[in-house]
């Protein structure tokens, strides 16, 4: 079941980047902070694909995208959904995401309740130039309850967007 909800989201982003070009490539590095105090904090990295915006309303970008995210512990998370953004006039922005998708713990001290998560994210941005962006992001990732338990994690990343096209 855990690999069909991952392959459906990532079904799901194919199917909707072949109607629109792709918008950036965003590589992230940052630190996880377990809501289980038994949890050690570790590194991690990710890799997110966001697609040119399907509809715009009131100035913000309504878009589709496509996560992986790597722990140093083993942990990995593989999810897709929603991405909203927003310019704060001609060089910074706004971002929220939010994804469900695949978790998998890794260690032990990593279980986080169910193979299914939900990862909300908000990151503030600036262009740099055309094609590059830097960002600051906060993101929580939990089961919205679908576990018996439910300890969620935090994390804090810096991260790089490399635009494909399509601004």
């Amino acid at each position: 079941m855990k690999y069909v909800l991952a392959l459906a989201a990532f079904a799901a982003l194919a199917g909707h980047s072949a109607a629109a070009s792709a918008n950036e490539l965003v590589i992230g590095l940052g630190r996880s902070d377990y809501s289980d105090n038994h949890a050690e904090n570790r590194l991690f990295g990710t890799v997110e694909y966001h697609a040119s915006p399907f509809a715009t309303y009131r100035g913000f970008d309504f878009g589709l995208g496509g996560i992986g995210q790597w722990g140093s512990g083993g942990s990995y998370f593989l999810g897709g959904g929603l991405v909203v953004t927003r310019d704060l006039g001609e060089r910074w922005f706004v971002e929220f995401s939010e994804m469900p998708g695949f978790y998998h713990a890794g260690d032990n001290d990593h279980d986080l309740g169910h193979d299914l998560e939900f990862r909300s994210q908000l990151a503030l941005g600036y262009h740099l130039n055309e094609d590059w962006s830097a960002s600051a992001a906060v993101a929580h990732i939990s089961n919205a309850d679908l576990g018996d338990d439910n300890p969620g994690a935090n994390f804090g990343m810096l991260r790089l967007h490399r635009s494909l096209g399509g601004r």
